[in-house]
């Protein structure tokens, strides 16, 4: 059974969409460049590729130093000096016993079939004949944020389409709105393109946001992509099809074949 896309290009349609121009030493991207990311808050953070950027690359890294200061302000708030147990309070000093919670059980982690790409987290299936892992492409890395990549295709360079999810602390944010301007703002790499809002969808029982951009490459080939941003146990994921114009029906089909089967391991 061949894949409905037919026979892949010869040669990457995209011509790097997905990747903000990089800085050069004689002429700067039109936003000014960006600046390298600040070393990561201390803790634990999903498995990446690499130090460098793609996507949002090391400029997630710019995301969280907003997010943390957003979690600061958030935690200054909850320092009322009007709480319970302060001046004033009749029942100060006296305290309640208060049973036991009765153990909460755990359910075992949902197990990846045999055709799932499993990432920090997470997997989900390849969604049809013609896509495969190719995460360990040489190209993502020194793609510090970049978790995962599927592709239809073989290779980074003959892929129809391709799958990018990236992963990255949300620090201490809760709401993917809190950290929606600066996505946008990456995702769009400094270009005069306007992103289209699209509905929350709903992953794996997390709320995501998501934004559609159409625009054309370097070489002049118009290339597509739906992006969503989702927060789950402490991270924040990027997840983006990109994709030639003109194969919307079977592109999105596929997408939404992965995100229906995406599944959180932790």
């Amino acid at each position: 059974m061949s894949s409905p896309w037919g026979a892949p290009p010869p040669s990457d349609p995209y011509g790097g969409p997905t990747m903000p121009p990089p800085p050069s030493s004689t002429k700067p991207p039109a936003d000014g460049g960006f600046p390298p990311p600040p070393p990561a808050p201390p803790g634990p953070r999903p498995s990446g590729r690499g130090p460098g950027r793609w996507l949002l690359g090391g400029l997630l890294a710019l995301v969280m130093v907003a997010a943390i200061a957003v979690s600061l302000v958030v935690t200054g708030q909850d320092d009322d000096p009007t709480a319970s147990g302060g001046a004033g309070d009749d029942t100060a000093g006296q305290t309640t016993p208060t049973p036991e919670p009765s153990p909460t059980p755990t359910e075992p982690a949902p197990v990846p079939p045999a055709d799932a790409l499993v990432g920090a987290g997470y997997f989900y299936e390849l969604p049809g004949i013609g896509w495969t892992d190719i995460s360990d492409a040489r190209q993502l890395a020194d793609a510090p944020t970049v978790d995962t990549m599927s592709a239809l295709g073989t290779t980074f360079r003959n892929a129809s389409a391709n799958i990018l999810v990236e992963a990255f602390t949300s620090g201490g944010i809760t709401e993917p709105e809190d950290l929606e301007s600066q996505w946008k703002r990456n995702i769009v790499g400094g270009t005069d393109v306007t992103p289209r809002d699209l509905p929350d969808r709903d992953i794996d029982g997390e709320r995501a946001i998501g934004i559609a951009i159409e625009r054309d490459n370097d070489a002049g080939v118009s290339v597509r992509q739906r992006a969503y941003l989702v927060l789950h146990d402490g991270n924040q994921f990027s997840i983006a099809l990109s994709y030639p114009a003109g194969t919307d029906d079977i592109a999105l089909a596929d997408f939404e074949k992965a995100l229906d089967s995406w599944r959180w391991t932790r």
